[in-house]
């Protein structure tokens, strides 16, 4: 896995002004004034075809067996409508997963078993198109229906809003490639936030998750954006 399983770097944002959500200290997440150590799973549900997402009982077997290995965190993969093998097959399948409330089922079984849930997007892995990432995975973020989803369990909830996304040192102009990606990602965060987001954001570092010294250089400059304050 070519992340560092995150708190050695990804980066974590947060809203310090809503006591409700999550909260981050360092390389601590704060859940009811403990701290806590993220020890997690990665398991893309939604790429299973052996799961129906519409059946309890097919995901729940995997999330008990997972609780047993002492993870406080379990984090699922999921893609923007129309474009999963899912709604190849049927149209419209995940977005109904959203709307039906299977996806926030989901969600609140794994808070059952005494995990946070992280949900990242899943397009645009390893990749560098700021179209994409600016256009559909932070609209779909900030959907009506995702806002629902994410106030339901702001308790407990933290987004990954693109999985391992953004070039820097790949680009070869490593300068340029930071300012586009410090300025996205900012640009990103005052969105959802403005949006009523308030639950911590993860943001994984650069080149397909491999480039934590590069984030770890921008990092106060982003998380200097969670001082934001939302617009009333």
């Amino acid at each position: 896995m070519k992340k560092i399983i995150y708190l050695l770097f990804f980066l974590m944002i947060y809203n310090s002004g809503f006591s409700q959500t999550l909260g981050v200290s360092g390389k601590y997440i704060i859940k009811n004034g403990n701290n806590i150590i993220l020890r997690g799973i990665n398991y893309p549900f939604i790429d299973d075809g052996n799961i129906n997402l519409i059946s309890p009982a097919s995901y729940q077997f995997y999330l008990n067996e997972a609780s047993k290995t002492g993870a406080n965190t379990m984090r699922i993969s999921w893609y923007l409508p129309g474009t999963h093998w899912r709604d190849i097959q049927t149209p419209g399948t995940v977005q109904g997963y959203v709307n039906n409330g299977h996806l926030s089922n989901i969600l609140t079984y794994i808070e059952s078993k005494n995990m946070i849930p992280i949900l990242e997007i899943h397009n645009g892995t390893c990749g560098n198109d700021w179209n994409l990432f600016n256009n559909s995975i932070i609209p779909f973020w900030k959907s009506s229906q995702m806002l629902s989803i994410i106030n339901a369990h702001q308790g407990s909830l933290i987004i990954n809003l693109a999985n391992e996304f953004g070039y820097v040192r790949w680009t070869g102009n490593t300068t340029a490639a930071m300012t586009t990606f410090k300025t996205n990602y900012k640009n990103a965060i005052t969105q959802l936030r403005d949006a009523g987001i308030n639950v911590p954001i993860m943001i994984d570092a650069p080149d397909c998750g491999t480039s934590s010294s590069e984030l770890v250089s921008m990092a106060q400059e982003i998380f200097n954006q969670s001082n934001y304050k939302p617009k009333n």
